[in-house]
């Protein structure tokens, strides 16, 4: 167990950015603005949002 390695999740956030990418890519689809990474203000606290 000494050699596993830190699942970041960040390979699956490029990907789910890539996909939002080509739909935003559409002309069908002129609005949608796709990030990653991104902090959001809460009533309360920010969060970070993996692809917004």
């Amino acid at each position: 167990m000494g050699n596993r390695r830190n699942n970041t999740g960040e390979p699956y956030e490029i990907l789910v950015q890539a996909i939002f990418q080509a739909i935003h890519d559409q002309e069908e689809v002129a609005t949608l603005i796709v990030e990653r990474n991104k902090t959001l203000q809460g009533k309360t606290t920010p969060h970070q949002i993996d692809v917004y």
